[in-house]
């Protein structure tokens, strides 16, 4: 009787978990199905957005050393541009300080060696000073300040650059002339000619400050207009 009993409980106990399986583990197993297509989903999602950042990064790091270069250029223009500017005022106001220079740098007036080095000096003066206009038009493309340089030029041109060559030409003639009278010891001759030199030099200090006068308007205003376009290319470094 106690076997029966015992064996009728095994089998309701085996229909039992029969049951519970039948009813419960087949949505486990769903259950668990889905679990590992969501986490199969997560890697797919994660290994696409990594991709994607792997693939920005790269992007903004060739944008960013593009906008390095375009900007270290820039840079480097605006430092020519600015040195153009500064290179021209130096050598064109050299060269226009030989040309009111009435000492010529203390030089003996009474030996042509002395006096044709000074001229030499003159004419390097300009010519360093035409290459530097050269590469200031190269680099600069601002219309009034270009248009100042150009009237500054002429009227240094038209005004006073021949005044000093042409006084020192003079000088170099009297040279000649006052040894050739040394030579000959005509004393009255050598006087003459030496006197004849105080009136020249007293035309030439004449003509030059009065040709200064008219051209330092055109001086402060391209200075000034200098000043503006270099503080200019400084605030857009």
């Amino acid at each position: 009787m106690t076997n029966t009993i015992l064996n009728i409980a095994e089998i309701f106990l085996i229909l039992l978990c029969g049951v519970l399986a039948y009813k419960f583990l087949p949505a486990y197993f769903i259950e668990k199905g889905k679990n590992l297509a969501t986490k199969e989903d997560i890697g797919e999602i994660t290994k696409k957005v990594e991709e994607v950042r792997v693939e920005f990064t790269d992007k903004t790091e060739t944008l960013k050393s593009e906008l390095q270069i375009l900007s270290s250029t820039k840079l480097n223009l605006i430092s020519e541009e600015r040195q153009a500017l500064l290179d021209f005022h130096d050598k064109f106001f050299y060269w226009f300080e030989m040309c009111i220079n009435v000492s010529f740098g203390n030089i003996d007036t009474f030996k042509n060696e002395e006096i044709n080095l000074y001229l030499q000096k003159m004419s390097e003066a300009q010519f360093r000073s035409g290459v530097c206009e050269a590469r200031m038009e190269l680099f600069i493309n601002d219309i009034e300040l270009l248009t100042l340089k150009n009237d500054l030029k002429i009227a240094l041109l038209d005004k006073l650059a021949t005044l000093v060559p042409g006084y020192l030409s003079a000088l170099r003639i009297s040279n000649i002339q006052i040894n050739v009278a040394v030579m000959k010891q005509d004393f009255v001759e050598h006087n003459k000619l030496l006197k004849s030199r105080i009136p020249k030099t007293e035309e030439l200090n004449k003509s030059v400050l009065e040709k200064y006068k008219t051209i330092i308007p055109l001086v402060k205003q391209f200075r000034k207009e200098s000043r503006t376009y270099l503080y200019k290319l400084f605030a857009e470094q």
